[in-house]
């Protein structure tokens, strides 16, 4: 399937925001609420409270050895037509 130039678009932008903390873009790239999920479920996350935890995430992942965030693949699944 032909990769979606706007999807693509928006993943390199996260992938330039994770790496980089801007707060600014990655704000820009949320929306007020939003759903997050991991191995313990799924939940409603409010983006100012997201956006002010990223500072201490980021310290907390380097000081475990992370470096940088790279995207290498990307899957687009249409679910309707438009």
């Amino acid at each position: 399937m032909k990769q979606n130039n706007l999807i693509a678009s928006f993943f390199k932008r996260v992938e330039q925001a994770s790496n980089s903390l801007d707060l600014d873009l990655i704000d820009s790239q949320f929306a007020d609420h939003f759903i997050f999920s991991d191995p313990s479920g799924t939940r409603l996350v409010e983006k100012q409270k997201f956006l002010a935890a990223l500072p201490r995430r980021q310290e907390f992942f380097k000081s475990l050895g992370y470096q940088s965030t790279k995207v290498f693949a990307l899957d687009e699944t249409p679910l309707d037509d438009q």
